[in-house]
């Protein structure tokens, strides 16, 4: 994809994330396909209202069984509550508490190399003009070497639960290790910084950019 057509797409996810964040969310696709390249088979979802682009949940990434395969750092916690959007189901009840200090790290999901989107649920819980949701994208190179950038610092400016912006990969999986050509896998880091930065997050998702 060239550089006019990616700005468009970012253009398009950023006028998607202005007016979901007044709705509700779509209801679950429920179908089943491959994520691209040579990604295993995911469930498809569409958990952000207004948006049009197709989503997987990142494994565990409801915390409705705790934190299966995510490392959970200084604090960082499974707690009672969840988002108030419900976007994976109705009746769920838990999300996970990011204290200052804190941070998490998600477990491996297989993305595109050039077109894919990390997306999520969160709620400030710390002091509302001082602090940032700081999300890292963890990978290897071709050479061996674990690599991890910042994706975009998240200033979730009020106290409710809300959706994220849509966080294109593009730039930061410059020199991943490619499985297929296409595709690598990655880990994502979630850590609130700022003065008494403390946060909630919630139904963590990617989207490859496979289903459009």
């Amino acid at each position: 994809m060239g550089n006019s057509g990616f700005s468009r797409r970012v253009c398009a996810l950023f006028a998607v994330f202005v007016l979901g964040a007044v709705a509700a969310p779509f209801a679950q696709a429920g179908t089943s396909g491959s994520s691209g390249g040579s990604c295993p088979s995911s469930v498809v979802e569409h958990p952000f209202a207004l948006d049009p682009f197709s989503y997987y949940l990142v494994p565990g990434g409801t915390f409705e069984n705790g934190a299966p395969g995510w490392q959970l750092n200084n604090g960082a916690r499974i707690v009672d509550g969840n988002s108030t959007f419900y976007a994976h189901g109705a009746g769920e009840k838990k999300s996970l508490y990011l204290p200052s200090g804190s941070n998490a790290v998600s477990p491996s999901v297989c993305v595109g190399l050039l077109d894919a989107v990390v997306r999520l649920y969160a709620q400030n819980r710390g002091m509302l003009l001082l602090s940032n949701l700081q999300v890292n994208v963890i990978y290897k190179t071709a050479l061996g070497l674990t690599v991890e950038h910042p994706v975009l610092g998240l200033g979730i400016g009020g106290s409710a639960w809300m959706p994220t912006l849509p966080m294109p990969l593009l730039a930061d999986l410059t020199g991943a290790l490619a499985l297929d050509g296409v595709t690598t896998n990655v880990r994502f880091r979630f850590k609130p910084i700022g003065l008494g930065a403390s946060y909630r997050i919630d139904d963590v998702y990617v989207d490859p950019f496979k289903y459009i």
